[in-house]
C-alpha cells in the first residue's frame, strides 16, 4: 500500500510542504489533483500569538467542508507512516481524515489522507479576534506561482470567500508542540 497526503492549503507549496514534512519535496513528487464531495473553506481555526498586536488570537486557515456536487483541486505528496504521524503532530487541531474514495486519479493501491477541522472547532464568520495571517496568503501565493494560472484559477473557483479580516506581520501558533512542528 502507498499512502498519500492531500495538500489543500499551504501543503500545496513545495516550499512550506518540505518544512511540514522535514524532508525535501521537489515538483516531481507532486500530483495534481481533484477531491470530491469537499469545498474549500476558511473555517480552520488555531490560537496564535500575532506580533502586530501582541496578544493571542484566531488564526483563521483553510479547510474543508463537505458539500456532496462540489469538488476542489489539490496535491497528493507521498508519504511514509512516520511522516503521516508527524504531520499529525503538525496539524494537531485537524482531523486525520481517509479520503482515498473521494481522490480523482488513476493511482492503484493507494491510501489517501487529509487534515480536516470537524465543526464543533471551526471559526465562524463574525467571531471576534479572529484574523487570516497575511502570511499564510504569501504561502498560498508560493503554491500558485510553482503550480501556474490554471491552478490558481481552479482554486479560486472552489474556494469560498474569505469572511475574516487580514493581519500583517509574523504569528506563531501558542502551542509549543505544534509551533515546533511548523
Amino acid at each position: 500500500m502507498n499512502y498519500y497526503l492531500f495538500g489543500y492549503g499551504s501543503i500545496m507549496s513545495p516550499k512550506s510542504a518540505s518544512r511540514g514534512m522535514k524532508k525535501v519535496l521537489h515538483k516531481d513528487d507532486f500530483i495534481h489533483v481533484v477531491l470530491n464531495g469537499y469545498i474549500r473553506t476558511w473555517t480552520a481555526a488555531e490560537l496564535l500569538f500575532f506580533e502586530q498586536t501582541q496578544k493571542e488570537s484566531t488564526g483563521v486557515f483553510l479547510n474543508l467542508s463537505e458539500k456532496v456536487d462540489k469538488k476542489t483541486n489539490g496535491v497528493l505528496i507521498p508519504i511514509s507512516e512516520k511522516e503521516l504521524e508527524h504531520m499529525k503532530k503538525r496539524e494537531k487541531n485537524y482531523d486525520c481524515v481517509d479520503v482515498t474514495n473521494k481522490i480523482e486519479t488513476s493511482l492503484e493501491n493507494i491510501s489517501v489522507f487529509t487534515f480536516i477541522t470537524p465543526l464543533e472547532r471551526q471559526a465562524k464568520t463574525g467571531m471576534p479576534n479572529a484574523y487570516i495571517p497575511a502570511r499564510y496568503l504569501d504561502i498560498l501565493q508560493d503554491s500558485f506561482d510553482t503550480w501556474g494560472e490554471d491552478f490558481e484559477n481552479s482554486y479560486k473557483s472552489t474556494t469560498e470567500d474569505m469572511n475574516f479580516t487580514l493581519m500583517q506581520g509574523p504569528y506563531r501558533f501558542v502551542d509549543a508542540q505544534q509551533q515546533e512542528h511548523v
